[in-house]
């Protein structure tokens, strides 16, 4: 029992001398009379330093999660030694520093994760994106392919008109092969899909066997032909084994490409000369700018040289767009429109042959 009665003034007075130190109020202690010197009335009177500023004193918020009561007294005003605290005789200077450390709140980590890919460069043409139905309707290429048929007919009926086509039979060949491997991936729905397989070999096969004169060259180049035929009228093809898709890049080559868009376009520059002459041909003039406008999209499809380039690929949809444009003029029989639109196309074939023709370039 004495000893709770003792440590009940002890705890008072720790609370006492907290309460002083929360003020920021000096403690100073009383000087003996008996020693105090009284100063002359000459003598200036010491300085008085200014009281401290109680800007820096923070008032308890009863808010915060932190903040714990004993009664009405925030537990913050206690010490947890308070007879320690109550036994420091130590006076404390008015000026001096707050040594109290802040805490420094710890920083989130950093994120570490990947940023996303921000690569803006166009992607090689998929077979699967390509919009075929706008480009070149599947009657329009059906069509395409009966003008082809007729000219080999025409070329292929002697070894004597053989021999004086045989560029014109390859070149035909290749075009065959290009239409019936646009058929194998066309989303439109007929019949004639199912030959487009044989089609696109068989031409494949006229195109490699047309080279160099002679009977022998004739027969080689005559017999997949008339397996061509049966193939166009729907017949049964024998001894031919073919893939349902092959990729443009094996099977139709640049060269042959350039050839026949070169070739069309002085055609149709020269041909199509006037408003009139748009008026007469506009249906065979309208096939031969959605053909050209094919060619290019296969040449700019995966597996081609320089499909991989930025600028390559906005040279073929430049070219792509002048063709498109020139269609619809056309259609609105639109002399000016067609024109812009062949000039468009012209202008970048010189410019894509500038920045990627070889030297050792067969077209």
């Amino acid at each position: 029992m004495q000893n709770k009665s003792i440590r009940i003034p002890l705890a008072f007075a720790a609370i006492m001398v907290a309460s002083s130190t929360l003020t920021g109020c000096p403690q100073t202690s009383t000087p003996d009379s008996a020693t105090t010197n009284v100063p002359s009335e000459n003598t200036p009177a010491p300085s008085t330093p200014a009281a401290q500023s109680n800007t820096n004193v923070s008032e308890v918020d009863p808010n915060r999660k932190e903040t714990q009561w004993i009664g009405t007294i925030p537990y913050d005003v206690f010490y947890d030694q308070p007879l320690t605290i109550a036994a420091d005789s130590t006076s404390l200077s008015a000026n001096s520093p707050d040594t109290t450390t802040q805490e420094i709140p710890e920083m989130p980590p950093e994120n570490t994760s990947e940023t996303p890919s921000t690569d803006t460069s166009p992607s090689v043409t998929s077979t699967e994106a390509v919009n075929w139905t706008e480009i070149l309707p599947l009657p329009i290429l059906i069509d395409e392919t009966k003008r082809i048929r007729n000219r080999l007919s025409e070329n292929l009926q002697t070894v004597g008109t053989y021999n004086k086509s045989i560029n014109d039979i390859s070149l035909d060949g290749a075009m065959m092969t290009a239409l019936g491997a646009i058929a194998t991936v066309h989303p439109e729905d007929d019949d004639w899909k199912n030959r487009a397989k044989f089609v696109r070999d068989l031409g494949y096969e006229i195109y490699m066997a047309a080279d160099g004169t002679g009977r022998t060259a004739f027969t080689a180049t005559e017999e997949p032909y008339l397996k061509l035929i049966t193939a166009l009228d729907g017949g049964t093809v024998n001894d031919v084994e073919a893939d349902e898709v092959v990729d443009f890049a094996d099977i139709v080559y640049v060269s042959d490409i350039m050839k026949r868009i070169d070739e069309s376009i002085n055609d149709l520059k020269a041909n199509i000369n006037t408003e009139s002459r748009l008026k007469e041909d506009s249906e065979k003039t309208e096939q031969e700018l959605r053909v050209l406008a094919a060619l290019a999209t296969i040449m700019s499809s995966d597996g081609y040289d320089s499909a991989d380039s930025e600028l390559y690929q906005k040279l073929t949809g430049k070219f792509i767009d002048g063709a498109l444009s020139s269609v619809k003029a056309v259609k609105t029989e639109n002399y000016e429109g067609f024109r812009e639109g062949l000039n468009q196309m012209q202008s970048t074939c010189a410019e894509c042959h500038q920045q990627f023709r070889s030297n050792s370039s067969s077209f």
